[in-house]
């Protein structure tokens, strides 16, 4: 079991049709040492400039989401579509995971973090849905890509974020986004 990662966790899960919009969703703790503002300053630009976008993406947060991510989602004008879920079962993380239309993770900017390989991204591959991974270059940006499981962003760079971001809902929106990841590695 890789990183305490178990495929058995997934198993029996059914993925849940929510609705025609994409979800967008966080599963995990957002702390102020692993923000979330930089992936929704580029949301709010994203949906700010297509509003194709924004009638058609909600977005969720499973488990503890401190300040400033509630602050953040006020202050950008996304609680309309924004649905924080708290803490859940394990099953129910796992079971939002595969009901969502695409996973999105931040991980820190600092010392050693090119070295940080979270279990969470292991679910999120084997999920079988788009990741969106905002992080330093490393061990989990080296794994999204190769196992072509999604998109990768540094996380410095809010320009390349708000366009990478833009680009993947519209091909998501639009069902020319082809999600074909290599689960062999």
């Amino acid at each position: 079991i890789d990183n305490g990662f178990d495929p058995a966790d997934f198993i029996e899960q059914q993925p849940v049709v929510k609705s025609e919009k994409i979800t967008i969703t966080h599963v995990g703790a957002i702390t102020k040492d692993r923000p979330v503002t930089a992936f929704l300053e580029s949301l709010r630009t994203a949906l700010g400039a297509d509003k194709n976008i924004k009638d058609k993406t909600s977005v969720e947060f499973y488990g503890d989401s401190r300040s400033p991510t509630p602050e953040d989602v006020s202050r950008l004008s996304l609680t309309d579509i924004t649905i924080f879920n708290g803490y859940g079962s394990h099953s129910d993380a796992c079971a939002a995971m595969m009901s969502s239309s695409l996973l999105f993770m931040v991980l820190p900017d600092i010392k050693g973090a090119d070295g940080i390989m979270p279990l969470r991204l292991f679910e999120y591959v084997y999920s079988n849905k788009p990741v969106f991974l905002i992080s330093p270059k490393g061990e989990a940006s080296r794994f999204l890509e190769e196992t072509k499981s999604g998109v990768w962003v540094k996380n410095s760079n809010t320009d390349e974020i708000t366009e990478k971001l833009s680009k993947l809902l519209n091909k998501i929106i639009s069902g020319n986004y082809r999600h074909d990841p290599d689960l062999s590695i």
